[in-house]
């Protein structure tokens, strides 16, 4: 299992527990706190990184734009120099390196 797979599985895990402290308290309370909303949007960040990695992590990660020419949007340039970094470390190009 890749890397940023294991890593976006911990994540959504994380999240998960974020969620659960912020209903539980909010049925307990009966009213929405300033900590509750705290833990919900870590939540939201949290599922939203869990899900990045996971891409990064799957076949389809490598889908992204790999050269900068080919990117229509500024922060697809930033994600395809990402992509081909993470791309330099994946087991399958390691190998064909040595």
């Amino acid at each position: 299992m890749s890397p940023f797979s294991l890593a976006g599985i911990i994540i959504v895990q994380t999240a998960l527990i974020c969620y659960s402290i912020a209903i539980i308290s909010e049925q307990r309370k009966r009213m929405i706190t300033k900590g509750i909303v705290t833990f919900l949007a870590l939540g939201v960040l949290l599922d939203i990184t869990a899900t990045t990695f996971m891409i990064l992590g799957s076949s389809l990660g490598g889908s992204l734009p790999t050269s900068p020419e080919h990117c229509w949007l500024p922060w697809h340039r930033e994600i395809s120099k990402l992509t081909r970094f993470t791309d330099s470390f994946h087991p399958d190009r390691i190998e064909q390196a040595k």
